[in-house]
């Protein structure tokens, strides 16, 4: 996997107790950034964005099992690939790519 995409691109995304999100990369940490760091609850890195449903979570998590809840059963994190759907492994699977471009576009349409 090369660093670009390891540390640029989102592996997924998780929320806070203000129901705000913020992207992690492979690293889990901020995109941009190699260092493991926790994301903390109250970093300027969370944000709100409208139409986040359960239904556009399920949408983006690889499979259900890249989804994790809460005790009230809420949404807190969703990867968008697992191991076996990396979109970035030496062998590029094209279709791995373009399903990670599709979630990609529905993050860009995402308004704060």
């Amino acid at each position: 996997m090369t660093d670009f995409f390891r540390i640029n691109l989102p592996y997924g995304m998780q929320r806070n107790d203000k129901g705000e999100w913020c992207f992690f990369n492979r690293e889990y940490t901020y995109l941009g950034s190699k260092e493991r760091v926790t994301i903390e609850e109250d970093s300027p890195f969370y944000c709100h964005y409208e139409g986040i449903t359960d239904k556009l979570l399920e949408d983006l998590a690889a499979d259900s099992s890249s989804i994790t809840r809460n005790e009230k059963n809420e949404i807190v994190r969703v990867w968008f690939y697992g191991d076996a759907t990396n979109p970035s492994e030496e062998k590029l699977d094209a279709e791995l790519w373009d399903m990670y471009q599709g979630k990609l576009k529905i993050l860009c349409n995402l308004k704060k």
